[in-house]
């Protein structure tokens, strides 16, 4: 890996629908909280956590930046409202995005690469399987 992909500004997003973002979502991975006796930072954030994640310890100066929602009520909008309107902001940027299952996460990648963003990545399995793991 080269300096410059080291340097490169890491965006996290969210690619379900705004009622699963709203009901919990992964902060940020520059950031890690701190949660009463809890020593396991797994980065999720359900409503209950918000609170708590916007007040606790972080790497950084600034508060914990929760994953970025595209504010689609379905994915058939994902394209044309996100990717049409972020894709060209993103180009420099190391993308990382989660979903339920998987497959919204997959499509979501061939959308962003198709419009000219290379560095993107996925959860594989999306949160099911990540759940399934640890």
């Amino acid at each position: 890996v080269d300096d410059t992909e080291k340097k490169k500004e890491v965006v996290l997003i969210d690619v379900r629908n705004t009622f699963e973002h709203a009901i919990g979502h992964f902060i940020h991975p520059t950031f890690s909280t701190t949660r009463g006796d809890s020593s396991k930072n797994d980065g999720a954030v359900d409503d209950k956590d918000t609170k708590a994640a916007t007040t606790t310890t972080t790497t950084t100066e600034a508060s914990p930046t929760p994953a970025i929602n595209p504010n689609t009520v379905t994915f058939s909008h994902f394209d044309s409202t996100f990717c049409s309107q972020n894709s060209e902001s993103l180009k420099d940027k190391k993308v990382l995005m989660y979903c339920t299952g998987g497959i919204r996460c997959v499509k979501a990648s061939a959308m962003l690469k198709q419009r000219g963003v290379q560095d993107v990545s996925h959860l594989s399995g999306g949160i099911h399987r990540y759940l399934e793991k640890y």
